[in-house]
C-alpha cells in the first residue's frame, strides 16, 4: 500500500510515497499539504461520508471521493504517468523463462487430468517416495516433495465438477456443516428483522449468518494446509482446486511479485473504483468495524489511501436483454463509464490499456501455468473464444504474443455464445442454458452508481475550457454565459 518514504522499503522509488504524491509546488497558498497540517488536524476523522462526493479532503489536495466509490481516487494527478508508465513498462518487457524445476513440475500437472495420483506421487518425486495421507471410499491424499516444493494432491471420489449437488450431498460436507453448526447453535435471523432483498420473487439469503458459519469452520473445523502445491480432483480427475504457492515468484521473481502488487496499488490509488454492491456483500459494514483502517469515515487522513473496499470488473459482456450474445460489449469498468466528467476520465482511459496489458496481462500468465495444464480443454475453448471475440470489445487489442502476454478479454459465457456462432457452432442447450439464465438472474456484484449528485453540465464541462472565450462580450451580455449555463 502508498505509505510515507520513513515507512516505505528502500525498492519503492521516492516518486510512489505519500511525501511525493501528496506533495504539490503549484498549491494555492491556504491549500496545506498533510505534513503542514498541526497534529489536531492531522487526528480528525470523518474527512468524508458515505454516499456524498467530496472535492476537498484535508490534507490531499489531489484526492476525491466518489459517492459511489470504495478508494479514495487522484484521476487528474501530475504524477500519475511518472509513477504508472515506470511499473508497467517493467512488467510488460519482463517474460517467462521456465527453470528446470519448473518444467518438472508442468509435467507433473499435465499428468494429473490422465493418471492416478499415486502413481503420479511415486514417478516424479524427488526420492521417488510418497506419504498416504488419507485412502477412503471417499478420498485419496498423498504428499511428495518435487523440485524441493511440498506437494499434496487429493481426489475426491464422492464429487463430481459437472453435478453442482455432489458438493452439498457429500459426507464430508454433511460432517462440515454438522461441527460448524455446533459451534454456531443460533438459527437464522427472525424474518422481521432481517433487512432482506427480494430478487426473482425469491428472499436473499442471510449472508451474515453465512459469513459467521465461513469463519467458524475455517477456524476450528477444516484442516489448515500450508503445503506449496496443492491440487484436488473429482471423481473423473477434473480439477476442483488447485494454489501454487509463490507462483509469480516461481515464474518471474520476488521483484516482479512486488512490481505486480505496486502496479494494483497505485492504479487503485489513482483510478476510482467501485465500492461492493450491498445487496451481495452485505457483512461489508462488519468488516469495517472490525477492521476500522478499512472505514474511509473512521480513519485519519494518513489512513485514506490503504481504506480500499472495492469491487472492479474488467472484460466484454452482452446486454440484459440480449441474453444470446449478439452484441458483446466492455464492462463499466473496462470504459471508466462511471467517472461522468471528462477532466476526471481522461487520465484513467489513457492508462487503462497499459494497466490491462501490464498488470491484468501478468496476472493472466500467471493463471495459465496451471490451466493450460490441468484443463487443456478449457484452456483451448478460452483461446478460440478469446480469437473470436469482437477486437475492440476485448480488454486490450492484439500484438504478436497476445495469449503469451495475457488474455486480451474475459472470456464470459455470453462471449461464448458470440465465438460458436460465429464459428457456426449450435448454442448448447440443457444445463448450460439453465446456467445462463442463473447468471442473468444473479448478475456480478457489480455497483452501477454515478457521481451525478451536484453535476451540472456546462458549455465548458461537455467540451472544454477553450470552447468559448471567457472575456465574450456576448455571453457576458446574455441571461447567463454560454460556458456556465447547464444543459
Amino acid at each position: 500500500m502508498t505509505k510515507f518514504r520513513h515507512e516505505a522499503p528502500h525498492s519503492i522509488p521516492d516518486v510512489e510515497t505519500l511525501d511525493a504524491l501528496g506533495d504539490r509546488s503549484d498549491r494555492s497558498q491556504n491549500a496545506k499539504t498533510i505534513h503542514m497540517l498541526s497534529p489536531s488536524e492531522k487526528e480528525q476523522t470523518h474527512l468524508v461520508a458515505f454516499g456524498k462526493r467530496k472535492t476537498e479532503i484535508t490534507g490531499d489536495l489531489e484526492g476525491i471521493w466518489y459517492r459511489w466509490a470504495g478508494n479514495i481516487a487522484h484521476p487528474q494527478h501530475p504524477r500519475m504517468g511518472a509513477v504508472l508508465d515506470s511499473i508497467f513498462s517493467k512488467l510488460t518487457t519482463t517474460a517467462f523463462t521456465p527453470s528446470v524445476e519448473l518444467t518438472c513440475i508442468v509435467k507433473m500437472l499435465a499428468r494429473i487430468p490422465k493418471d492416478g495420483i499415486k502413481a503420479i506421487a511415486e514417478e516424479v518425486s524427488d526420492d521417488n517416495g510418497y506419504r498416504v495421507i488419507i485412502e477412503n471410499d471417499e478420498e485419496v491424499t498423498v504428499c511428495f516433495c518435487l523440485g524441493g516444493r511440498k506437494v499434496r494432491l487429493m481426489q475426491a471420489f464422492d464429487i463430481d465438477v459437472d453435478v453442482s449437488d455432489s458438493y452439498g450431498d457429500s459426507n464430508r460436507t454433511k460432517r462440515c456443516e454438522a461441527r460448524t453448526a455446533e459451534l454456531v447453535p443460533e438459527g437464522r435471523m427472525p424474518i422481521n428483522v432481517q433487512q432482506c432483498q427480494w430478487i426473482n420473487n425469491k428472499k436473499d439469503k442471510d449472508y451474515f449468518r453465512q459469513y459467521v458459519m465461513d469463519e467458524s469452520a475455517a477456524k476450528h473445523v477444516l484442516q489448515p494446509i500450508d503445503d506449496d502445491i496443492f491440487i484436488v480432483t473429482d471423481a473423473n480427475r477434473k480439477t476442483i482446486f488447485a494454489n501454487f504457492e509463490k507462483l509469480c515468484d516461481a515464474m518471474f521473481s520476488r521483484e516482479i511479485t512486488d512490481l505486480l502488487a505496486r502496479g494494483l496499488d497505485m492504479w487503485s490509488f489513482f483510478v476510482p473504483l467501485p465500492s461492493p454492491e450491498s445487496k451481495r456483500h452485505v457483512v461489508d459494514s462488519w468488516v469495517r468495524k472490525i477492521h476500522p483502517e478499512l472505514d474511509l469515515e473512521r480513519v485519519m487522513v494518513a489512513g485514506l489511501p490503504a481504506a480500499k473496499m472495492a469491487v472492479a470488473h474488467y472484460g466484454c459482456w452482452s446486454m440484459q436483454t440480449d441474453p444470446h450474445g449478439n452484441l458483446i460489449i466492455r464492462m463499466a469498468d473496462s470504459r471508466c463509464a462511471q467517472i461522468i466528467r471528462w477532466q476526471e476520465s481522461a487520465q484513467p482511459l489513457a492508462y487503462l490499456p497499459a494497466f490491462q496489458k501490464a498488470v491484468l496481462g501478468k496476472t493472466t500468465e500467471i493463471i495459465r501455468f496451471l490451466l493450460s495444464s490441468l484443463d487443456p480443454d478449457l484452456y483451448q475453448e478460452y483461446r478460440e473464444v478469446l480469437d473470436n471475440v469482437p477486437e475492440e470489445q476485448k480488454v486490450r487489442h492484439k500484438d504478436l504474443n497476445d495469449f503469451f502476454k495475457g488474455v486480451a478479454g474475459s472470456v464470459l459465457w455470453v462471449a461464448t455464445l458470440f465465438a460458436w456462432r460465429k464459428l457456426g457452432r449450435p448454442e448448447p442447450a440443457g444445463k448450460e442454458k439453465k446456467k445462463e439464465a442463473a447468471m442473468r438472474q444473479n448478475p456480478p456484484c457489480t455497483n452501477t452508481g454515478h457521481d451525478e449528485d451536484d453535476l451540472q453540465w456546462t458549455n465548458q464541462k461537455l467540451h472544454g475550457s477553450g470552447c468559448v472565450a471567457l472575456n465574450s462580450s456576448s455571453s457576458s451580455a446574455s441571461a447567463g454565459s454560454a460556458e456556465n449555463r447547464p444543459y
